[in-house]
């Protein structure tokens, strides 16, 4: 595979820390800058290529959630420079956001209000959420990675990310380890990590209803099909080039081991 020069992600990752009442007194609690506030007690920490359009998609089941602008809806990104009563993408009826990012947050004094929030995310195999990215946003021409952009296979993609410094990375393939702080120093606590394979639409309910919202349950299925384990060993083993047969394997599995850790994710195991 050829040594490919890429650019920095334009998305940040940061982490705010913010003191929080205790039994003993005060605890300092570290929050993911890439956090989204769900209504008052729901905080979610969406992944790129982990069901996040979907999720996205599905609050707009949640009664009284009104779009802010009509058409494909604005995210909540970090580099928000949003008013506190302007939301990240939502507002109810009495115009009160429903939607702030932490970022948001934090620079409106508003930080204490994340310390008792429901705060959960969701991980996803790492070698399938690689292929993924590399499918929909290199293979495709959508994204590039630098100035020898032809011809970018697999092998190309997965020692390209290998060499780069996880904090700028693309957030597509960005861990999600330091995206949203699920392991290492600092780390956010979580009261759920959900894994995308074992269902998101049942998950995500379970969320809601943990984060105090009134939410349907009536998510459509816009992801794509996963791909089968023999379709993933084929991607990963079986091509041309490779020094040997798990060259790619193992270099995801250490760039990534983190996720690989907190999901208790297998190469050779589908789930």
């Amino acid at each position: 595979p050829r040594r490919i020069e890429g650019k920095e992600s334009q998305i940040p990752s940061e982490y705010y820390e913010v003191s929080c009442k205790a039994d003993a007194g005060e605890e300092t609690k570290h929050f993911s800058g890439n956090m989204v506030m769900l209504g008052k007690n729901g905080l979610w920490c969406p992944n790129a290529k982990v069901g996040t359009s979907t999720v996205y998609r599905a609050l707009t089941n949640i009664p009284g959630w009104i779009p802010l602008h009509k058409g494909k809806p604005t995210r909540c990104y970090p580099t928000s420079n949003q008013s506190l009563t302007a939301p990240c993408w939502y507002h109810n009826e009495h115009r009160e956001p429903l939607m702030r990012s932490v970022t948001q947050m934090i620079k409106h004094g508003k930080g204490h209000e994340l310390c008792d929030a429901f705060t959960f995310t969701f991980v996803r195999n790492p070698w399938d959420r690689l292929r993924s990215a590399y499918l929909e946003k290199i293979a495709s021409g959508k994204r590039t990675l630098g100035d020898d952009q032809e011809d970018i296979s697999l092998a190309d993609f997965v020692h390209f990310v290998y060499e780069q410094d996880a904090n700028s990375m693309n957030m597509h393939w960005r861990p999600i380890s330091t995206t949203c702080l699920t392991a290492g120093t600092p780390q956010t606590h979580y009261d759920k990590i959900y894994r995308l394979e074992d269902g998101l639409n049942e998950q995500l309910a379970e969320a809601m209803a943990w984060s105090n919202l009134d939410y349907p349950n009536v998510t459509e299925a816009y992801m794509s099909r996963p791909p089968s384990l023999s379709e993933r060993i084929g991607n990963y083993t079986q091509l041309e080039g490779l020094q040997s047969s798990d060259e790619l394997v193992k270099l995801v599995a250490e760039k990534f081991a983190e996720d690989v850790a907190v999901g208790n994710y297998k190469f050779d195991e589908y789930k």
